[in-house]
């Protein structure tokens, strides 16, 4: 995982290794600015990926965050209008991720 910044999602792509195979359990997730929009998008919150929102306070909402993208990254499950393009650009990355 790394944050994309001011950068494009497909940049820090870039920077992660290459050498994981297809149907490896490895994730690559790259959240646009940081993780904060992400929970915050989960949270219910409409975000954009421009706003800096690392200083706010997001500890408390992590675990229903998790909660929320579980359902959302759950077939056929779809994720809502107000989500985050770089959060959506994860699901796939998530789903590599066998289920318990």
């Amino acid at each position: 995982m790394i944050d994309a910044d001011k950068f494009p999602v497909a940049k820090r792509l870039s920077q992660l290794p290459k050498d994981r195979s297809g149907d490896e359990a490895i994730a690559f997730l790259i959240p646009k600015r940081h993780i904060e929009t992400w929970v915050l998008c989960l949270k219910g919150d409409h975000v954009d990926e421009e706003t800096d929102y690392h200083s706010r306070e997001v500890d408390h909402l992590i675990k229903p965050a998790a909660l929320t993208l579980w359902a959302w990254t759950r077939d056929p499950a779809t994720a809502p209008l107000h989500c985050a393009e770089s959060l959506r650009t994860a699901f796939p990355e998530l789903r590599r991720i066998p289920q318990a």
